[in-house]
């Protein structure tokens, strides 16, 4: 088992500021070994485990408009990811720590918001991605 979950976003930069949306131009991939849900979608489910830490990295598809990651948050719920990201438009990862949860799996969506380039209406987000939590072995 892997001690590390990789998530890859791949952002189509100019056609989400085209659109002003994420949907369609916004695909998420992991590395889990517990077989996760809807890879290569903005619906990705990625299957974790307690204590496990999670790695996103942002990339874009066109390099002339630069996109990163502006927050990752899990606020609807009473759980609490700790996060080890370092706040600047440049950041182009970000980590956390799955939380114990209980015994029982659980899932839980979580909202990404991205900025991609600058402007007003540069910052996109999605609350479509969870995480589920596998009970420990």
């Amino acid at each position: 088992m892997r001690e590390q979950i990789n998530i890859m976003i791949m952002v189509d930069s100019i056609k989400a500021l085209v659109d002003q949306s994420l949907e369609g131009n916004c695909f998420m991939v992991d590395d889990s070994c517990f077989f996760s849900k809807q890879k290569g979608t903005l619906y990705l489910d990625t299957q974790c485990i307690p204590d496990q830490k999670i790695h996103w990295t942002v990339k874009a598809v066109d390099v002339q408009t630069p996109v990163s990651i502006k927050q990752i948050s899990f606020e609807p719920y009473q759980v609490y990811f700790n996060t080890t990201h370092v706040d600047n438009l440049d950041a182009l990862v970000w980590n956390g720590i799955v939380p114990y949860v209980g015994s029982k799996q659980m899932t839980y969506k979580y909202k990404i918001v991205l900025q991609i380039g600058k402007g007003k209406k540069s910052r996109l987000a999605t609350f479509t991605p969870s995480l589920t939590i596998l009970p420990p072995y």
